[in-house]
């Protein structure tokens, strides 16, 4: 190493960096370790990782065997999750990310052992292919040595990746792909690297891939302003041209992934859903900039680039004279365009795909700082004095910044690299021009590990960022899926088919995909829309998520219509049981018990009339899904008006009371203060349904809007000083509330959030369901976390006696088909009608476009029923055959396209081989000729 420029040899070289990308992956994680702890995130790696990891090899294993024994087998469709879900759909991410190909050997109880290793791997992988970008630019080997370390260990793998979503990396990794793919099209050579560096990235996700894109174009912008000497219309339309049509052949590869994806992700409710997005973020974020750039805070975690980077960040910008000035342009321009985008929301949310404001881009910033700090190394020896008076005047500033933030916010973290950052200036001002290239490069590269090691600590420890309890304990990910409740469901009758639901969760979600057990129980970034419409237009309060839910919330007629003949309830909250359940005896785990009914709706029966949805959103929550066990909720149903069905659910009349911090005004409620709280109060002698019957506070159209304090109360408030600097600086859009409905001895809860918020899903209607009784309770207590604004349409609360949901349940029964068969990408189903009368055959089982059918034979359409799930028109007495099959919408499609793009681009490659290898032989034939004159 006593010449930066000196080429080592390869494999000792990439074997050296591998080994510091292990070292530096150790160091962040010390504090884990210490504490047996893995990086396997618990509130998604374990249900998502974990579980998906599980489950592709499961899938792949049986699809080989299949091909080798002749019983071919392809699940496109699983039973297991939700109501039913589209595996591709659901899995997306997962199935499709190349490297989990190893859990098709890797044994399913060491899966947490391979989320680890493939981490490292990744991270390997994305310092590799940065040194293979840098070192194609002309850089010495010593040089990208520091800048892949740098981009490796950036804010953007830490947090995002390293800590929470080890597939993140991806996007890190194949961006220098792209950019060095797309400089081979600007000098005129072979197009197979940006054609597949684009393919693996789409094929592995078109949401990272759409933020590549955005950046690909600014890169090319200013790489042919900057850098293309000979420029014309011509030059620039053929330019855009090659790079359009290979970007498109990239795209044809990633179909079978791509073209899936997109039917589901267009169809999707969060995508396109109008959120407010500020104009400029609150001084707090602004501030922690400084720090975040060193290391010390995750705020803007995207923007660490640790103290090393910082500090090469400084040099390049100061010594411009001393690089190459096409490139230091570049990199300024890149470098504005991405802190523009940090500082501005609308902009944020335009590189997330117009949705939330999401610093998920970062990477790109990351890459841009460490591609700064390689041209930045070999110039640090050479500074004058002049210079280096600018760097330390820079860094002050820097300093300055991040110190204060430090102290205001009392942030040990942030003082901590606050000291590691003048450490590394300090130590270059004295050693750099003393000491060889190659040892100071070395130091670079010893600082850039600690450096990492102690953001990954501090962001884990106590008086750090705090996330140690959001890790896996070593050896439990798996057993937490083994333990969940769903799974002891074997414990059970398995006479019939029939859902589990549970009213109260124990144990990782999707935890039914792993036991292979029809639970109510959903999470996946890809869902089916019709699933979150139909719970939407019910108002199941459990979550204000679209994407993420879990039994019916107890609610009686929704457990009967879906087929939940057992439910689960924690011990000691009896109320919460649904009306007709009564206890197994068996416990699913320890606190929660299984409760059986026999009054569950069969899967697949028949309705003999129809609702209009029109009429169907004229009632109300109660009456909607009673309304269900008795007619089919169609689009242009028979009955018009839902009040002529016999419905027995009833308005109870209410008074407001006790309203602290509360002012109702027209069709909204006011909150001059947190925890405020109102009381719906019932008069004495109120009529209520005869026998057991369900208590529900039903809003309609409540969304929720905060009411920030003004400057001038913001100052008024009597405090220290640095409490008033932090209240000043502070986001005053809570961003969302919490809201508890309860009794004596009953409580239900929401989080809402509002449409700032990143989580929010639109949703306006909400149920809170304070189960059964014989009573109605005297006093119901509304209270409301948040100071803000809660629009509502209607407030009621409403009584669902339980005897009559559990005869029209029993109806259904005598209605249920003959026979019913769930199989592979296959529902089959025989109904037996008594007369010529329309009946619709109905089967629980979400509405797809996946979906086709037949009736006796014949092609049959398929009705969207009960606002999200099927049915199909029966005609004519006697005995019909349903058949409905199953394909993933456009994967086939998109399998044809990926083969068609496969073979163009070897068809591409190989001629671009034999034009390279004609010039080679041209080459040697002129230097041939020229030995023999």
């Amino acid at each position: 190493m006593a010449d930066i420029h000196r080429r080592p040899n390869r494999i000792l070289y990439y074997g050296l960096l591998w080994c510091a990308c292990l070292l530096g992956l150790a160091l962040t994680s010390i504090v884990l370790m210490r504490h047996g702890l893995t990086h396997v995130w618990a509130n998604d790696s374990v249900p998502q990782d974990i579980n998906f990891f599980i489950y592709t090899g499961e899938w792949i294993r049986a699809f080989l065997a299949g091909l080798v024994t002749g019983e071919f087998t392809a699940p496109m469709f699983t039973y297991n999750l939700g109501y039913g879900a589209d595996v591709f759909w659901s899995v997306m991410g997962f199935w499709n990310d190349p490297f989990n190909l190893l859990s098709v050997i890797w044994p399913p109880q060491h899966a947490e052992i391979a989320y680890e290793l493939l981490l490292y791997v990744r991270i390997g992988l994305c310092a590799t292919f940065f040194v293979w970008y840098a070192k194609s630019k002309g850089h010495g080997p010593w040089a990208c040595f520091v800048g892949a370390l740098v981009y490796a260990f950036s804010g953007y793998v830490v947090f995002q990746a390293i800590m929470h979503h080890a597939s993140f990396v991806n996007a890190a990794l194949v961006f220098p792909l792209v950019l060095l793919g797309a400089d081979r099209l600007f000098e005129g050579k072979s197009p197979i690297m940006y054609i597949l560096a684009l393919a693996f990235s789409l094929y592995t996700t078109f949401y990272f891939t759409y933020m590549v894109a955005l950046a690909l174009i600014v890169y090319c912008i200013a790489k042919y302003v900057f850098e293309r000497e000979q420029k014309s219309l011509s030059d620039l339309a053929k330019l855009v041209a090659r790079f359009i049509g290979y970007a498109l052949l990239g795209l044809c590869i990633a179909g079978v992934s791509v073209l899936p994806g997109l039917s589901v992700v267009l169809s999707m409710s969060r995508v396109g859903l109008e959120r407010s997005i500020p104009l400029l973020y609150d001084g707090g974020r602004y501030w922690s900039f400084a720090t975040d750039l060193i290391g010390g805070s995750s705020y803007v975690g995207g923007l660490c680039i640790g103290a090393v980077g910082a500090f090469c960040l400084i040099v390049f910008l100061v010594g411009r004279k001393r690089i190459d000035r096409n490139t230091w342009r570049i990199v300024l321009a890149a470098l504005i365009v991405s802190l523009v985008i940090v500082c501005v929301p609308k902009l944020g949310s335009v590189t997330n795909g117009f949705a939330y404001v999401s610093d998920r881009w970062l990477f790109v910033f990351d890459f841009v700082a460490a591609y700064a700090t390689v041209c930045a190394v070999p110039v640090v020896k050479g500074l004058s004095k002049q210079e280096w008076g600018r760097v330390c005047l820079v860094s002050g500033i820097l300093l300055v910044l991040s110190g204060s933030y430090g102290f205001v916010y009392e942030s040990r973290w942030a003082l901590v690299m606050c000291v590691g950052f003048v450490l590394v200036v300090a130590a270059s001002l004295a050693l750099a021009p003393r000491i060889p290239d190659g040892a100071y490069a070395f130091c670079l590269a010893a600082a850039v590990l600690v450096g990492a090691g102690a953001t990954g600590c501090l962001y884990t420890v106590a008086w750090g960022g705090n996330h140690l309890g959001e890790f896996n304990s070593s050896g439990v990910s798996v057993t937490q899926l083994d333990d969940a409740a769903v799974g002891k469901a074997s414990d059970l009758e398995s006479q019939g088919l029939w859902r589990l639901s549970p009213v109260d969760r124990k144990g990782p979600r999707n935890a039914s995909l792993y036991h292979d057990v029809m639970a109510i129980d959903f999470f996946g970034s890809y869902y089916n829309q019709n699933v979150d419409t139909f719970r939407s237009a019910l108002g199941v309060a459990d979550k204000d998520s679209c994407y993420i839910f879990a039994g019916n919330d107890g609610r009686t007629a929704l457990e009967y219509l879906t087929g939940s003949k057992y439910v689960i309830v924690a011990d000691g909250t009896d109320w919460r049981v649904p009306y007709g359940y009564e206890d197994t005896g068996i416990d699913a785990a320890e606190g929660y018990s299984f409760y059986v009914t026999t009054h569950a709706a069969p899967l697949a029966y028949m309705y003999d009339n129809s609702l209009s949805l029109e009429a169907f959103n004229q009632l109300n929550l109660a009456q909607r899904q009673e309304a269900m066990l008795s007619t089919c909720v169609l689009e242009g149903g028979d009955v018009q008006d839902g009040r002529s069905l016999d419905l027995t659910s009833e308005a109870l009349p209410y008074r407001i009371e006790d309203a602290d911090g509360i002012e109702f005004r027209d069709g909204m409620i006011y909150a001059s203060k947190d925890k405020a709280s109102f009381n719906l109060v019932l008069p004495e002698g109120t009529q209520v349904p005869a026998g057991s019957f369900e208590t529900e506070v039903c809003f309609t159209g409540l969304q929720y809007a905060p009411d920030p304090q003004d400057m001038a109360e913001r100052l008024a408030v009597d405090e220290p000083l640095k409490s008033k600097i932090k209240r000043l600086c502070s986001n005053q859009n809570n961003e969302y509330t919490e809201i508890y409905v309860y009794t004596d001895d009953r409580e239900t809860y929401l989080c809402l959030y509002d449409n700032f918020n990143k989580q929010y899903s639109g949703r306006e209607n909400w149920a809170f369901n304070l189960g059964t009784s014989e009573e109605a309770p005297e006093t119901i207590t509304v209270w409301l976390s948040k100071k803000g604004f809660y629009t509502y349409n209607t407030l009621d609360v409403l009584a669902q006696p339980g005897e009559p949901l559990a005869e029209k349940a029993q109806a259904l029964q005598a209605v249920a088909a003959s026979r019913l068969e769930l199989g592979e990408n296959r529902i089959d189903a025989r109904f037996e009608v008594s007369d010529e009368a329309v009946h619709y055959a109905f089967v629980s089982v979400p509405y797809s476009k996946g979906w086709s059918a037949t009736v006796d034979g014949k092609p049959a359409e398929i009705l969207q029923a009960n606002v999200g799930f099927m049915a199909l028109r029966l005609q004519g007495e006697g005995v019909h055959d349903v058949q409905l099959t199953y394909r993933t919408p456009l994967l086939l499609e998109g399998l044809a396209c990926t083969v068609a793009g496969i073979a163009v681009t070897v068809a591409i490659g190989i001629r671009f081989a034999r034009k390279r290898a004609r010039s080679a032989y041209d080459e040697q034939r002129t230097k041939l000729a020229g030995l023999s004159e």
